[in-house]
């Protein structure tokens, strides 16, 4: 069915993290495709390819790209990399690369992505998981690497299969540090819990992650959308999970200490590297930040 370290891969979409993807599996010699809808992103990178940045130093690739997905025709792995309010659309773009053994992966941010994609796709054949990366997008092709880590993924029942141990090898040839959780929900929720104590109010106030804990007003608003976050994972009775080791945290577990250590963190690291969250960028450019999240529980 697979062979661990030679899979034809197709990234859908093409921005910082997508792009970071393709740059890292293209290291290692990896068979990628990006399947971008923006015709004039993919016309830029065919014509002057994709400049990373950061971490890793400088570097410039010609990776593969589309936004026809015909033109791939078929897909052993298939990584979802686009923003939430995408899904859907990208999901249905990225459908006729789907054969009987394929597997979709999404290593988005948000709640609500494995549920429309298993909609289009369905339950067997959809992964899902997180990752540690960052990238921040500096221009059309060009992006800085902003942080390693750890990625997580597993099936969405928890089994520990087969083919999910090869996707972790085929990922850890390219040098992506892979682990394996049976509760990939949690794992899911857990993120947001951070997501939702930063993102937003960088967004909206325009100040970095560490300086978020400068100010008392927003120290305070971290610690409401955290605990009101908290509040609903533990009713809908899923685990939560420190991101830095994936294990299981207890629900009596303070969060904001850990996620106020996890601010500076990240601050330090793109102070550094002068990169911004994508929620900062999005709404310096003027775009909507809505989600919405339709939970299938009662």
């Amino acid at each position: 069915m697979y062979n661990e370290n030679i899979m034809r891969v197709v990234i859908v979409g093409a921005g910082a993290m997508g792009c970071l993807f393709g740059f890292l599996l293209r290291k290692a010699g990896k068979e990628v495709w990006l399947l971008e809808k923006h015709s004039a992103l993919v016309n830029h990178i065919k014509k002057y390819g994709i400049q990373v940045e950061g971490i890793g130093g400088e570097h410039r690739f010609f990776p593969l790209i589309t936004s026809e997905a015909e033109e791939i025709k078929e897909a052993e792995l298939i990584l979802i990399f686009v923003k939430a309010f995408d899904t859907v659309q990208a999901i249905l773009k990225a459908k006729p690369l789907v054969g009987p053994d394929s597997v979709v992966l999404t290593l988005q941010n948000g709640i609500g992505n494995v549920e429309e994609i298993v909609r289009v796709v369905g339950h067997k054949q959809t992964m899902a998981g997180t990752t540690a990366h960052g990238a921040t997008v500096l221009g059309l092709g060009h992006i800085r690497h902003a942080g390693t880590g750890e990625t997580v993924i597993g099936e969405l029942d928890g089994n520990k299969t087969s083919r999910l141990a090869k996707v972790m090898v085929f990922f850890e040839s390219a040098g992506i540090n892979v682990q394996i959780t049976q509760d990939v929900t949690g794992l899911l929720w857990s993120k947001l819990l951070i997501n939702v104590g930063i993102n937003p109010l960088t967004g909206i106030t325009g100040l970095r992650n560490g300086e978020l804990l400068d100010y008392e007003e927003t120290r305070a608003i971290m610690r409401r959308a955290v605990n009101e976050a908290k509040s609903v994972v533990i009713e809908k009775g899923f685990a939560l999970f420190t991101l830095i080791t994936s294990k299981k945290l207890k629900p009596s577990v303070k969060l904001l200490p850990k996620m106020f250590l996890l601010c500076f963190k990240i601050y330090g690291i793109r102070k550094k590297l002068k990169s911004t969250l994508s929620a900062e960028q999005f709404c310096e450019r003027g775009k909507s930040l809505i989600w919405t999240y339709r939970s299938t529980k009662p």
